[in-house]
């Protein structure tokens, strides 16, 4: 599920189903995909966990999400509770 938009494109995505390993083993994060390039973004530090982005749009995502670090806790929540996410607005 698309959570949110930035400019050319990139789509930001939430994980929609998390698997129940350990609470301790899966850290709050949220996907970006820019064309071929996916990148797992902590949600804490906004550090690049898994994969890559290009530097421009690493650095859109890093400004979108410092916006929406509320909702996107809350949507984390929501998917470690297997709820629906909500959508974030994209950056103004």
């Amino acid at each position: 599920m698309v959570v949110g938009w930035l400019p050319t494109g990139t789509a930001v995505r939430c994980c929609e189903r998390v698997q129940r390993l350990s609470e301790s083993s899966i850290d709050p994060h949220f996907h970006a995909q820019y064309g071929e390039h996916v990148a797992q973004i902590d949600l804490t530090s906004l550090e690049v966990l898994n994969g890559s982005l290009p530097a421009r749009a690493l650095r859109l995502v890093r400004e979108w999400a410092e916006l929406h670090r509320a909702e996107l806790a809350m949507n984390w929540d929501l998917a470690q509770a297997l709820e629906p996410l909500v959508e974030i607005d994209p950056l103004p």
